[in-house]
């Protein structure tokens, strides 16, 4: 998406205070943190969030479907998990996080090989990824569409301030994690 925005001839469009220049050191930053930690990396989602899941209710169980599949393919475990709690204020505190990672864990067997803790570590330092990748997205859209500017200005600069509110993780948990 860089590539695309850096290519471009409406960069100017991006707002006052995220430039291409910002985009192009959050990238290299996350690249640096990251190269020095193995993320677990599996089949995701992409866009894994409440309004992709439908749950169809059959003979007295609950059946979960995921829809919206275009993004799928190999990716950081956390990154889905934490797309589908950012998403929702009511959804992402600790508490729930912990559920889904616990009941994760027994579901795919991985208790043996990863701690909750790695699980919840990773998931944090993907929340910042998580924004990154949306404010990628946005600049993309502002930079090359005509559709929708405005909208998608305010969309970019609202995962940009949640970039920086969650980037200091990229610094801080792979020192844990590698630990």
């Amino acid at each position: 998406m860089l590539a695309q925005i850096q290519k471009s001839d409406f960069q100017t469009r991006l707002p006052e205070g995220i430039s291409l220049q910002d985009l192009s050191q959050a990238v290299k930053h996350a690249e640096s943190c990251l190269q020095h930690i193995n993320l677990h990396i599996c089949f995701c989602h992409g866009d894994l969030k409440p309004s992709n899941i439908i749950m169809r209710n059959e003979k007295k169980t609950c059946k979960l479907n995921l829809i919206d599949v275009d993004l799928a393919g190999p990716n950081y475990r956390g990154f889905d998990t934490m797309k589908l709690f950012r998403t929702s204020s009511t959804l992402f505190y600790d508490e729930h996080l912990i559920h889904f990672l616990q009941e994760y864990q027994k579901e795919t067997a991985i208790a043996s090989r990863t701690s909750l803790e790695d699980l919840y570590l990773e998931a944090l330092i993907c929340e910042a990824l998580s924004w990154l990748e949306a404010c990628l997205f946005f600049a993309l859209l502002v930079c090359t569409t005509d559709a929708d500017v405005k909208q998608n200005t305010v969309l970019l600069k609202e995962r940009w301030l949640c970039y920086t509110q969650t980037k200091w993780r990229l610094n801080y948990i792979p020192r844990i994690l590698q630990v």
